[in-house]
């Protein structure tokens, strides 16, 4: 037979298969194609497989799912993944579902989790010994508002939302978190910008009249980099662009050259013959 005929990667022949709630093992053959199950009965014949595993009247029990693990907590996940489901294999697990946080231990990072969950994504791949998943915990406003893009870009399905109880977190006393989970004042600045955004309308009316609002975290692209304006606004009467520079500190020089490099990008990029050829970008202190 032709080795593209061949209808299993693998045969496993002779074992007795464990199911849930039969109260009896059942002697048969388990094909695998694709990794995966393809069919469990007796008498597969070899002639249809690739590759044949003699079981000799092994037990083969249905793969455990791991719902809670921690692997990359107290090692880099480079080096945790191999170690940690090589052991989950030998007891069993054939599916682990890994929690992960930004913070001290894991990453030791903070930030969105749009900046370090690819990371993660990229350090697990081939590294897993069985096969694996996230469920990610939100730690600010901020990582909260990006369930909706895990879900839809990366297919995370699962959350753990902490509630501390009295004045304990997650790692000693609550008035320690903010520096244990390295949240820094860019988190506070997202609250700032969504809790504008939220409110909108009060907004642009303390602004005045001729304001139009164009984006939030509106992204540049400049020389194959991202960049990101906090708030953009059209103002009609005006024509130009208006930017805002989220800060939750006090003014320090090198924003006003980070507020020039916007300045040209978006005067590049956006504007239109028509509009005036200064725009204006304001610094709002939290």
């Amino acid at each position: 037979m032709a080795e593209a005929a061949k209808k299993y990667d693998l045969l496993i022949k002779n074992v007795r298969v464990v199911r849930p709630d039969a109260k009896t093992v059942e002697d048969a053959d388990i094909g695998i194609t694709g990794g995966k199950f393809c069919k469990v009965h007796p008498g597969l014949s070899p002639g249809e497989a690739k590759a044949v595993y003699d079981g000799k009247g092994r037990l083969a029990f249905p793969g455990a799912v791991d719902a809670h693990m921690h692997t990359g907590i107290y090692a880099p996940l480079a080096e945790d993944a191999p170690s940690e489901s090589r052991a989950a294999a030998q007891g069993g697990v054939t599916t682990s579902l890994n929690y992960f946080r930004t913070g001290q231990y894991y990453l030791n990072r903070g930030g969105p989790y749009a900046a370090c969950f690819p990371e993660v994504l990229e350090l697990s791949e081939g590294r897993f010994h069985v096969d694996y998943g996230y469920h990610l915990a939100p730690m600010d406003r901020a990582q909260i508002s990006e369930i909706g893009d895990l879900i839809e870009k990366h297919g995370v399905s699962s959350f753990k939302i902490f509630m501390f109880y009295g004045s304990h977190g997650l790692h000693g006393r609550s008035d320690s978190q903010r520096d244990f989970l390295m949240i820094g004042e860019d988190a506070h600045e997202r609250e700032l910008e969504q809790g504008l955004v939220a409110h909108l309308r009060d907004f642009l009316l303390e602004l005045g009249i001729g304001f139009a609002f164009v984006a939030s975290q509106y992204r540049l692209e400049v020389g194959g980099s991202d960049f990101f304006i906090d708030l953009l606004f059209y103002h009609l009467k005006l024509r130009c662009f208006v930017l805002v520079d989220l800060k939750a500190k006090e003014f320090e020089p090198e924003f006003a050259g980070k507020m020039n490099f916007y300045l040209a990008a978006i005067d590049d990029s956006m504007r239109h013959p028509d509009d005036r050829p200064k725009y204006w970008s304001d610094h709002l202190q939290d």
